[in-house]
């Protein structure tokens, strides 16, 4: 919270009040809803993911109701928002918990499910910073970022395949063997048979970030081509992950200013993109948690075994 508030109250002094309100005033509401429902179609996209590999777990026991599972995940995505950073994969696991997943197996689905979304970030990343706009915008910064994003999506990759091996080593093993289990059951859940569909929501899921991005720079008139929408959300993201502040808030605001005035736009501008983002998102995960409280007034289905 304090480093929040010391961000907000470090841009605060940068900004003109006028200036500030005269921004607010050309908002097009038409692209601020756009934003706000790419978002919101995300939440739905995680929790499909989320399922996945809450299903792979435990050698398949778990056969949860996509309505339970969502309106867990649309409770955790808004708790997220409000609370200190990956407080709201906590909230995720203990709903998950008391839908009668074992503590550990919901601890570890969440941890595997942020895990996957970053990888794809790491991923997208490497790529978008290839884009004309990637060393403009990151200026003397680009080749240490380039390299830490490099270093770390190619363990991520030469990681993988050795998942499956190495648990099964670690499982002969008396002392390691909940490591191996641990890491036999990440195979399983990971590069088994919903590999190409975990992949392809993480990804769909960075690019309609993208997109929220790219719309909203058009509700605030800032006409961000989608190689500058790109890298920003990866930078956006990544800020967003530090454990610091409250979901980003500040910590974004400083790197979403650097960034939109280093690409001409008034400080007044960046700073309204990118607490208007953080709003976006807000309001966007609201639905999940009215789903999750209409849900919890109905009886809850409990875990299905086979």
């Amino acid at each position: 919270m304090a480093v929040a508030i010391g961000c907000l109250f470090a841009l605060s002094r940068q900004v003109d009040p006028a200036g500030l309100r005269d921004t607010l005033m050309t908002i097009e509401p038409g692209w601020l809803f756009v934003a706000i429902l790419l978002i919101a179609l995300e939440v739905p996209l995680v929790a499909e993911r989320w399922r996945l590999i809450v299903a792979s777990l435990g050698h398949g026991m778990y056969r949860l109701p996509r309505r339970d599972l969502y309106a867990a995940n649309g409770f955790g995505q808004f708790a997220g928002q409000i609370l200190p950073s990956l407080a709201g994969d906590g909230v995720r696991a203990v709903m998950l918990r008391g839908l009668g997943v074992t503590l550990p197996h919901a601890a570890w689905s969440v941890a595997l499910d942020r895990a996957l979304g970053v990888y794809t970030l790491f991923v997208i990343a490497f790529f978008t910073l290839h884009l004309p706009s990637g060393p403009d915008a990151l200026g003397g910064y680009l080749e240490p970022i380039f390299l830490a994003v490099a270093v770390v999506t190619a363990c991520g990759t030469l990681a993988l395949p050795l998942l499956k091996p190495l648990g099964a080593y670690l499982e002969t093993r008396p002392r390691l063997r909940l490591a191996g289990v641990a890491l036999t059951e990440t195979h399983a859940a990971v590069l088994g048979r919903h590999l190409p569909l975990l992949f392809a929501i993480s990804v769909l899921v960075h690019v309609m970030t993208i997109l929220c991005v790219y719309v909203l720079g058009r509700a605030l008139t800032l006409h961000l081509p989608l190689s500058d929408a790109a890298v920003l959300m990866v930078c956006i993201m990544v800020v967003t992950l530090l454990p610091i502040s409250i979901s980003g808030w500040g910590v974004r605001e400083l790197a979403v200013t650097a960034f939109l005035t280093g690409h001409g736009a008034s400080a007044e501008q960046a700073l309204l993109f990118s607490v208007t983002f953080g709003l976006v998102v807000m309001v966007a995960t609201i639905p999940g948690a009215i789903h999750w409280l209409l849900q919890r007034n109905a009886p809850l289905q409990s875990v299905e075994s086979k």
